[in-house]
């Protein structure tokens, strides 16, 4: 039956209700209360009920009771009949309250204004399902007693009712399994099936339990994300919150796309990037519980064509290596061969990895890359006989019923809410088209939603278990969280953010791990090209936060992150929209006076040693590929041969040095093109660097050793 939403009348009505804590009883519930009080130690209050619930409350103490023989009980079973009732009055209130908040408009303000309610509500849940474990005790000691009366004298007494601290609150999306029953005869057929509680009525009081205070914790978050827009200018936010294994917030913010009136919604899809990681990490595990792979067997077993740059390493690499970053690969190593989109296959970039050179020694110190997670997809494949998007596809994605989530732009359905990524192009804010890229799957591809989100969330809190589905043990679980490689804390900040700066910062498998506020944190961010998420877990709190974002600022998600952490840890209120909008300010304008000092040190009198017509030929990266530079109306022109995105203007600074004017602004990723020349006059070697300490390390320009080749050598 649908229940009507709560007028302010009725809301009133209720909170008066609920507050008040005697009420009417029926003669059935007087008597069982009041013997319950006396014999069994149970408080005989709770909140008042309706005239029809008294009635089904006495209807089902007369059932129970006619089927039942042996009248001890029947005080007991007119209890429960009371409870029940109470249990289904409290469901009523929670719905109606949830029908109301969301039609209100604005279900924040709402929910501050009628938050006292719900706070009894809890305190009365709380009550009753504590009298409710103690109260089917003592039905089933008075069982045993009523159909043994001599055993009841020489048995040993009951075990004590569990305490309130020992109520199952990390997993109250799962009914926790039934005790099983001393051995009795068989009652009396009707009493027990009458009164037992269906599995969705232990649901809704489980959740009418969590829902008072989950609805309660966020006063200002609606406040919060709306400052964060309009102060990183950013188009759209979606925000999760849960807590206990219930859904405390899940909404949108703004637009999906600059210019089109479309709202985000927990419908909405983002791409997560690197948030993908964990779900290569999870799939792997998933292969190691299954024995087809160890974490720590060599890549080699797996992928006999797997090659580094070092021999040693080559040999020694295992599954574990692969997620850790500490290989010796230099930071974004390699990424260019992804990002910006490229036509080269995975196979053909696990193959070019050889090439790329090595920062340092092998697991001697953390350096972030995303392409051994290109090759841990590669292990995957081979070894599960599906790709990795088929592999997530069916045994994650459709197991957990994350319907919408899948692995390419190329996935996307016309129905599809899609999140347009949105970045600055000479100083103005623009939308972007989604990032078409598949070969960087395993490091960066999935696209998902809040909804389907909160399953993968609700299955990492779960321990690798979520409403009945396991896909990896507790065993794979605490593996996946296991702190591998030590980042270091860097430089201590100044102000606010010195408060939350982690004791300790370390990266396991696909998870960063590290403290807030001295608690443990497991987490993980992701960027594209216009967009920017992440994901934070507080596994002591049975706490999660999502924040899913169409710009690149990753101060967007920080500040709606810090505040729904502050507040459950109950910390003083810090402005951190503001806080971090000014440590990003100082970010930028140190990085906007080291290129402005770069250009103001240039010798502008300086000529390039060459004609232009000279510098312009095909240039070849042993790992990336050819590079084309070539004259054009009287200027030079660089183009990538693999990324479509990477064409550009070459513009002199001084000497043989120039600079790339990317054609696509919004890539923000200007960079000197430098010319060495041999003793001969011509070009030995060509490198290049990125001119801001702003532009995305995955542009890793300075990996790149170009070599002039025949300009009618065989393509690379």
């Amino acid at each position: 039956m649908a229940h009507p939403q709560l007028s302010p009348a009725r809301l009133a009505a209720n909170r008066a209700n609920a507050l008040r804590s005697t009420g009417p009883r029926t003669a059935a519930g007087k008597r069982a209360s009041s013997q319950n009080a006396r014999t069994h130690g149970l408080r005989a209050q709770s909140i008042p009920l309706p005239a029809h619930f008294l009635a089904e409350a006495a209807r089902l103490a007369k059932q129970t009771q006619a089927a039942c023989p042996h009248p001890l009980l029947w005080p007991l079973l007119a209890e429960r009949a009371r409870l029940h009732a109470v249990r289904r009055y409290l469901a009523l209130l929670t719905e109606s309250f949830y029908q109301s908040m969301q039609a209100s408009g604005n279900p924040l303000d709402y929910l501050n204004r009628n938050s006292s309610l719900l706070a009894a509500i809890h305190r009365q849940a709380s009550q009753h399902a504590l009298q409710a474990i103690r109260l089917n005790n003592e039905i089933l000691a008075a069982e045993r007693a009523a159909a043994n009366p001599v055993a009841k004298r020489t048995q040993p007494e009951p075990p004590p009712a569990p305490s309130p601290v020992e109520i199952p609150v990390a997993k109250r999306t799962q009914a926790p399994p039934p005790a099983a029953p001393a051995p009795q005869p068989p009652p009396s057929p009707g009493y027990h099936r009458t009164m037992a509680a269906s599995p969705l009525s232990r649901r809704v009081l489980i959740a009418a339990l969590a829902l008072p205070l989950a609805l309660s914790a966020q006063p200002n978050l609606d406040q919060v994300a709306q400052n964060t827009l309009k102060t990183f200018e950013v188009p759209g936010v979606a925000v999760m919150v849960i807590k206990d294994g219930q859904i405390v917030v899940s909404k949108g913010c703004g637009v999906r796309k600059l210019g089109q009136p479309d709202p985000v919604t927990p419908k909405t899809l983002f791409g997560i990037a690197s948030n993908s990681k964990a779900f290569t990490s999870a799939a792997l595990a998933m292969l190691v519980e299954e024995g087809k792979l160890k974490w720590d067997d060599p890549v080699i077993n797996h992928l006999p064509d797997f090659q580094m740059a070092d021999p040693y390493v080559t040999r020694e690499m295992t599954i574990r290596d692969l997620l850790v970053h500490r290989s010796g690969l230099g930071l974004g190593a390699g990424d260019l061969m992804y990002f910006p989109t490229t036509d080269l296959s995975r196979d053909e970039i696990v193959r070019r990895l050889r090439y790329v050179k090595l920062a340092s020694s092998f697991r001697s110190r953390y350096a972030y890359d995303n392409i051994l997670y290109i090759v841990a997809g590669q292990v995957i494949a081979r070894v599960s006989g599906l790709s990795w998007d088929q592999f997530l596809q069916t045994r994650i994605f459709q197991p957990l019923g994350m319907v919408s989530t899948n692995t390419s732009v190329k996935k996307f359905r016309p129905t599809d809410e899609v999140a347009y990524p949105h970045a600055k192009s000479d100083g103005k804010l623009v939308p972007l088209e989604p990032e078409d890229s598949d070969n960087w799957g395993a490091a960066a591809g999935i696209n998902s939603n809040l909804e389907d989100l909160s399953k993968w969330v609700l299955l990492q809190l779960g321990r690798g278990e979520s409403n009945g589905v396991k896909l990896f043990s507790p065993a794979q679980s605490r593996e996946m969280w296991n702190p591998v490689t030590i980042l270091g804390t860097g430089r201590a900040p100044a102000g606010p953010l010195a408060d939350v700066a982690p004791n300790f910062a370390t990266y396991a498998l696909g998870w960063n791990v590290s403290d807030y506020r001295g608690r443990k944190v497991v987490h993980h961010t992701g960027g594209l090209a216009g967009m920017v998420t992440r994901i934070t877990l507080i596994p002591s709190m049975n706490l999660a936060v999502v924040v899913l974002t169409n710009q690149e600022t990753g101060s967007a998600f920080n500040a709606i992150t810090y505040t729904v952490l502050d507040h459950y840890m109950g910390a003083a209120g810090t402005d951190w929209v503001q806080v971090l909008a000014d440590a990003q300010k100082k970010r930028e304008t140190e990085a906007t006076a080291a290129v402005a000092k770069a250009a103001s040190t240039r010798n502008a009198e300086s000529k390039p040693s060459l004609p232009l017509a000279s510098y312009a030929g095909r240039y070849r990266d042993a790992w990336y590929g050819d590079i084309f530079i070539e004259q054009q109306n009287g200027k030079l022109r660089i183009r990538f041969s693999h990324s479509a995105e990477l064409t550009g203007t070459l513009e002199h600074f001084q000497y043989d040095t120039f600079v790339t004017r990317w054609d696509k602004r919004s890539l923000l990723a200007d960079a000197y093109v430098t010319f060495a020349l041999q003793p001969d006059g011509s070009i030995g070697e060509v490198k290049m660097k990125a001119v801001s300490a702003l532009t995305d390390f995955s542009f890793d320009f300075h990996d790149l050793l170009l070599k002039p080749v025949a300009k009618d050598a065989k393509p690379y």
